[in-house]
């Protein structure tokens, strides 16, 4: 059976996550995972450097808009794991072995009443670090059954598209966590993926969809109708709404794939984003290359702070 607590011999290698945000939300994640990254290929960093990441576990540095940031607790405790582990950094080892069990326990608040810890996409960030602990008792194995349970229903609907959040999903099916890169297996099996068969739907799918597009945040306010063909993605229809005219946006590479720097001309600011929502008040948690709008939705492009 499928549990949280792993064998001594543990798992392998996102938005960030937030993703939702379409951009980072706060730099600790990538300060964690570059100490991950370094402890893995048994990399040093001084001690300073790994003080700061404990003080933002120790007090609370990893909220955003007053709530918790799951992914970016889960990478942190990700890291202090293979610290600990490596025995790197041993002047800070009870401090270390404390902030694993903060960063876990958080976590396992997190978790909502659809199993989910925070959301879909920083479950599996989430589940590695639980993988790792050596915590007893029933309701850390529950709570990881039911998470994966959440994941693995996702899954099947088509939830995981982009390649950093699947690549943070295959180690957590397959029982492993980043931490495993310490001594990776290079003799286990390999295996070899066949293409799934596809079914044709027998439903009749319209050849084309409208979606409405709003941007309250600009003056005059923007609001059109975008029709655009079924199964396009929310950037393809913000092409076509630049295409039309009286739209324009602008995006920036990441590896989480592109996020919305500008809208009409508006430039993000300091600690601002353009948050993606689905009317009336659902905040997307797809970034606008894998969201894909369903005939009749509405999207608002919300710029925020945080």
């Amino acid at each position: 059976m499928w549990a949280c607590a792993s064998p001594a011999w543990r798992p392998a290698p996102r938005r960030p996550s937030t993703y939702t945000a379409s951009r980072s939300i706060t730099s600790y994640y990538q300060y964690g995972l570059s100490i991950l990254a370094l402890c893995v290929h048994q990399k040093r960093v001084h001690d300073s450097v790994v003080g700061k990441l404990l003080y933002a576990v120790e007090h609370d540095h990893h909220l955003h808009q007053g709530h918790l940031s799951v992914d970016t607790v889960a990478v942190a405790g990700l890291a202090f794991t293979c610290l600990e582990r490596s025995s790197l950094n041993s002047d800070l080892r009870h401090r270390i072995t404390l902030a694993i069990r903060t960063a876990q326990e958080k976590v396992l608040k997190a978790q909502t009443p659809e199993g989910y810890f925070g959301n879909v996409y920083s479950t599996p960030l989430a589940l590695q670090l639980l993988m790792t602990s050596p915590m007893p008792g029933a309701e850390l194995g529950t709570a990881c059954l039911n998470a994966r349970a959440a994941l693995l229903a996702s899954l099947q609907d088509g939830a995981f598209q982009n390649a950093l959040m699947i690549s943070q999903l295959l180690p957590v099916l397959n029982h492993k966590s980043y931490v495993d890169l310490i001594s990776p297996d290079c003799l286990a099996p390999r295996v070899t993926l066949e293409p799934a068969t596809v079914t044709p739907s027998l439903m009749q799918v319209p050849e084309f969809i409208h979606v409405m597009l709003k941007v309250p945040s600009v003056w005059p306010p923007y609001r059109h109708s975008i029709s655009v063909p079924a199964g396009s993605s929310l950037e393809e229809v913000l092409m076509k709404a630049q295409e039309l005219g009286g739209f324009m946006y602008g995006t920036q590479a990441s590896l989480s794939g592109p996020y919305l720097t500008s809208v009409m001309g508006k430039e993000v600011g300091e600690r601002e984003f353009w948050q993606l929502i689905r009317a009336p008040d659902t905040p997307l948690q797809q970034g606008i290359a894998d969201y894909r709008p369903k005939d009749g939705e509405t999207i608002e492009l919300r710029l925020v702070t945080w």
